[in-house]
């Protein structure tokens, strides 16, 4: 049911090219006279006449979102670029350099971050020192740490609530969305980069329960994103297509994995499993390459700070897991990892709906504003007092953190710490205050999770999941079982928790083992997350999904629902289609532009309706907008034979497209009454399928060519047209 149309506008005689400047189609042959309006200029004065028609739209269905087109727009003018231009050498060698200083660039931010978040918590430990030495009543010290810490909140709750939304969270939904064919304004910019990546500083440091893991891995795709769309890009880089920007984020994303964990390739699989829609060896290669880079950097970032071992590569990293040494497991031992896994799927299951429950709540404090910072300094203060009084009472006195027992130093140290204490400490940890730790930092950890902040999820889920493994381990060990060691078990325990949480699997067993130099452990991993995710799935969807909806934003998932075999294309698809002639008078376009806001026009024939391909509403406007310098624009009486042809450097995306305010002020009055050839523009060999088409196959079709638009013909008529929106109504 795809059809791949043969061009309708016959064979192009490229004979009579010029390069540089206009370009000039010398001569069309075999050309269907149907197309040739010249040969019946009252055509032209009936379209005069003619006002736009209306757009279809089904009420209450506007969204704020747009889809992104990932199919390559190979017309005429393009494929002659090909032919005669190609492609140089320097700029698939640029592009390579461009991949490399996104991995360079992405380490050394999270090396600034990593650097600065250890500085802060220093302070924070000396002050807390000092107070308790200088015999400052309690009361005292609480509001001293409270207020700090309101004050870390509040910096990292001002980027979000006043100066950019998008850096709430993780941004991990809005690159899995992006990725998937979502246009999130803002999402890209430098306003973006800036509010995440020092908001995520101030809020790790503030003592909420986040991490920087996510807010890292949408820093690095918006690292990618700016490197590839930035003004310069195409004059050094080969960007043919939205693809080739999408390549620059997914690779700043498997970048930020890797300069956070020191995992490479559970980077690029990452990139594979929660980001990349459009997966091949080429884009594995490109990813691998980033993420390498990021992880070889940020290693020698960190051996700089020693200058007797600096170049180093290879050693322990801060911000890894810590190394373990080789261990063997006895075989009834999988049947426990089976259980934890279980376990950590009903308690992400748990945490997801509780979470989604109180993310609804927020909503109505709206994504910006004096109410969200509000509760952003609320939470900060109650949050902060916790974490001051709790090892109070367990130890019975404040004291020193040096001095404080191991599970009560657990709510003063950053969650990287405490995670790295509970896998490769060996002495053990007291069950009681260690259960105690686990639970409220969990109820925490959800709390936090949607707050008007950047925050990850990766830290305070793996530090939840390893609190339990821990405890689960120490007791094993106090039945004299021959078993793992109980920091292994934590590690399990938090590779159960964050697969619960965020239905992660493959990527995540290879990031623990990668960050822990633990290979050998891979089998139980495996196990554990598979386990996790299965249980989790059964009641709820992950975290990221379920905020993606929340967010309203419109994902394809990778398969179509079953309930989509009952329908076919004619079900779903808009009837009412604005279509376009191949030779158009101004008015007629412009009032067909200000008419609508569809971003893909059917092309079809005059007399015969028949369908002749797609183009762009991009492309329409950068054509009008250099009319001016090129002699586009004809007299409805002129011969179409010899047609000037915008250049394709002209054309080439290389930044916003031009308004429809633009455009009308570069033409002149005169120019509303002349005739624009739109044939060298147009997608001939593009995608459609028939009306009878089963709804499945659209889907697929969709979901693995990163369509936009999708029309529906029968018999060579168009009878419809699908996009994104109208496969999510069903």
């Amino acid at each position: 049911s795809c059809i791949l149309h043969e061009p309708f506008f016959g064979v192009l005689d490229y004979g009579g090219l010029h390069m540089p400047g206009p370009v000039i189609f010398s001569s069309w042959t075999s050309v269907d006279t149907d197309f040739l309006c010249d040969e019946d200029p009252a055509l032209f004065s009936k379209h005069r006449s003619q006002t736009p028609p209306k757009t279809w739209a089904r009420s209450g269905t506007a969204s704020e979102f747009q889809s992104i087109d990932f199919d390559l727009h190979e017309n005429a003018q393009f494929l002659e670029h090909r032919v005669v231009g190609g492609v140089a050498h320097l700029k698939k060698v640029m592009k390579w350099a461009c991949v490399i200083q996104v991995g360079i660039v992405t380490a050394l931010l999270g090396f600034g971050i990593d650097t600065v978040l250890e500085v802060f918590f220093d302070l924070q430990r000396m002050m807390r020192d000092s107070l308790i030495t200088h015999d400052w009543q309690v009361g005292a010290q609480l509001a001293v740490h409270v207020a700090v810490c309101v004050v870390f909140a509040s910096v990292a709750g001002f980027f979000v609530c006043f100066v950019e939304p998008l850096a709430a969270g993780s941004g991990i939904p809005e690159i899995k969305c992006a990725l998937n064919g979502v246009e999130i304004p803002r999402i890209w910019r430098m306003r973006t980069l800036i509010s995440k990546a020092v908001g995520v500083l101030f809020s790790v440091a503030a003592g909420l329960p986040c991490g920087k893991e996510g807010p890292m891995i949408h820093s690095g795709a918006v690292i990618g994103a700016l490197v590839a769309r930035n003004r310069y890009a195409p004059q050094f880089l080969d960007l043919t297509g939205t693809c080739d920007v999408s390549d620059f984020v997914i690779s700043g994303a498997s970048a930020g994995v890797a300069a956070t964990f020191g995992a490479p390739v559970g980077g690029v699989l990452f990139a594979m499993e929660e980001g990349s829609a459009f997966w091949n060896p080429r884009i594995m290669l490109l990813t691998f390459v980033c993420a390498a880079t990021s992880a070889s950097f940020t290693n020698l970032f960190q051996t700089g700070e020693d200058m007797v071992h600096w170049g180093l590569m290879g050693g322990l990293q801060s911000h890894s897991f810590g190394h373990f040494d080789m261990h063997v497991y006895r075989c009834w031992e999988i049947s426990i990892f089976i259980v934890v896994g279980a376990c950590g799927g009903l308690g992400g299951a748990a945490f997801n709906a509780a979470n989604r429950k109180l993310s609804l709540w927020r909503v109505r404090l709206g994504s910006r504003g004096f109410k969200r910072f509000c509760e952003v300094v609320v939470v900060a203060a109650i949050i902060a007092t916790i974490n001051f009084m709790l090892p109070v009472l367990l130890e019975g006195e404040s004291a020193i953190q040096e001095d404080m027992a191991r599970h009560a130093r657990l709510f003063r140290t950053s969650g990287s710490t405490s995670t790295r204490d509970l896998f490769h400490c060996e002495e053990d940890f007291d069950s009681v205050g260690l259960l105690v730790f686990a639970v409220i930092y969990c109820v925490l950890a959800c709390w936090t999770y949607g707050l008007g902040v950047p925050s990850g999820l990766f830290i305070p889920s793996l530090l939840t999941g390893a609190a339990f493994g821990r405890l689960l381990g120490q007791g094993l060990q106090a039945w004299s079982l021959d078993t793992l060691p109980a920091g292994v078990y934590a590690m399990i325990g938090a590779a159960a928790a964050l697969a619960g949480m965020a239905r992660i699997t493959l990527s995540l067993a290879v990031i623990l083992a990668e960050g822990s130099s633990s290979m050998s452990l891979g089998i139980p991993l495996f196990v554990t997350v598979i386990v996790a995710r299965a249980v989790g799935n059964f009641f709820n969807r992950g975290i990221y999904d379920i905020h993606i909806g929340l967010k309203r934003l419109p994902l394809l998932e990778h398969f179509a629902e079953s309930k989509m075999k009952r329908f076919c294309a004619r079900d779903v698809m808009t009837k009412e289609v604005v279509a376009l002639d191949p030779l158009i008078v101004i008015s007629h376009l412009m009032g067909i532009l200000s008419g609508c806001n569809h971003h893909g026009f059917p092309v079809v024939g005059l007399k015969t309706g028949r369908f002749g391909g797609m183009i762009r509403r991009s492309v329409l406007l950068r054509v009008l907008l250099c009319a001016k310098e090129y002699p586009l624009l004809l007299s409805a009486d002129a011969s179409f034979r010899d047609v000037t042809v915008v250049p394709y450097h002209r054309m080439k995306p290389d930044g916003r497209c031009p308004t429809l305010e633009m455009v009308r002020a570069s033409l002149r009055p005169d120019d509303f009454d002349k005739v624009l050839d739109i044939r060298p523009y147009i997608l001939e060999g593009g995608s459609s399928v028939t009306d009878h088409t089963s709804l499945t196959r659209v889907y697929t079709l969709f979901r693995t060519l990163g369509l936009r638009h999708l029309p529906v013909v029968n018999a060579g008529r168009v009878v419809g047209i699908i996009t994104r929106k109208d496969l999510l109504f069903v």
